[in-house]
């Protein structure tokens, strides 16, 4: 029972009449005796309009109530199925399944009469890892680097119309297979605000696979791409003025290679690209060099010049 009336001075009989202006979900109450009882098992909140008659219904008495469920979030016993460390090749496709986040709970029989809503959320590493908010589905992003990421997952439960969370975290290690590739200069700079700019990389062939020849190409600019990058050099310039646009920010991938047979390695590196700044400031410039031609310019023309 969710309640319980009791008459003072005592009184062995009386009804009990749930009026109509009660809130629309009284309908999941019936009475009985002197106790109101749920149909079923259900959170949430309840305003119950009563009439309560005795002596033959010689007598009644209005009250209401206000009844809130507060949920013991314990007794459901929410938590994650713990995942054992995940090793991956750095060379997995895009999009590659990695593993499943379960939750697991208790009191099946309360919630099977719910809608139980649970939304995953991947807390860090965004790029790198994509988790299905509903299937819950963990899959490889686009770029990972050789290194031991720890991943940060959460739950948000919605149940009786109240909300919990509880978080998690995975951990991935990423298996290196190009060991002697080559390295990016760690002065490298990742956003550019001018140009050109010359990529410096180094050969760490110890095992001497290849042959030690490294070249440079953009991975995702092709056709009207405004920029090059010298295939030997490696310094990146703007190609096509009439492609570029100048408000707009790009973003370009780097990717280097160390040539050999029977295998070749190779170093990628995602860089942005916003000049908008650099060629603002060389109109400003401009603009204030015309504006001094102009000025001497008026000045000149109204001098005289005395008779000699």
């Amino acid at each position: 029972s969710i309640l319980i009336i009791e008459i003072y001075p005592y009184i062995t009989y009386f009804e009990i009449f749930l009026l109509n202006n009660s809130s629309l979900n009284s309908i999941n109450l019936f009475i009985q005796q002197n106790k109101i009882y749920l149909n079923k098992y259900y959170f949430d909140e309840y305003n119950l309009q009563i009439l309560i008659c005795f002596f033959n219904r010689t007598k009644c008495q209005y009250t209401n109530y206000n009844i809130n469920f507060l949920i013991d979030w314990n007794l459901f016993e929410f938590y994650f199925k713990k995942i054992q460390p995940i090793t991956i090749e750095e060379n997995l496709p895009i999009n590659s399944f990695i593993t499943y986040i379960q939750l697991q709970y208790n009191n099946n029989i309360i919630i099977n009469y719910q809608q139980l809503i649970i939304n995953y959320k991947l807390l860090n590493y965004h790029k790198q890892f994509n988790l299905h908010s509903k299937n819950a589905i963990l899959r490889l992003g686009k770029y990972i680097k050789n290194q031991k990421y720890i991943l940060d997952i959460q739950a948000d439960i919605y149940l009786f119309n109240q909300n919990y969370s509880i978080k998690t975290n995975v951990e991935i290690n990423i298996y290196e297979i190009n060991k002697y590739r080559p390295c990016f200069n760690n002065q490298t700079l990742i956003e550019l605000y001018e140009l050109p700019y010359q990529f410096q990389t180094y050969d760490y062939d110890e095992n001497k696979q290849t042959n030690g020849y490294i070249t440079y190409y953009l991975s995702n600019c092709f056709k009207d791409c405004p920029f090059e990058i010298n295939s030997n050099n490696g310094i990146l310039n703007l190609k096509k003025q009439k492609n570029f646009i100048k408000e707009h920010i790009y973003y370009l991938q780097i990717i280097v290679f160390d040539w050999g047979e029977p295998i070749s390695f190779e170093t990628k590196i995602d860089i942005k690209i916003d000049l908008s700044s650099k060629l603002i400031k060389r109109n400003l410039i401009r603009k204030k060099s015309d504006m001094k031609i102009s000025k001497n310019q008026s000045i000149s023309s109204s001098l005289i010049i005395p008779e000699q």
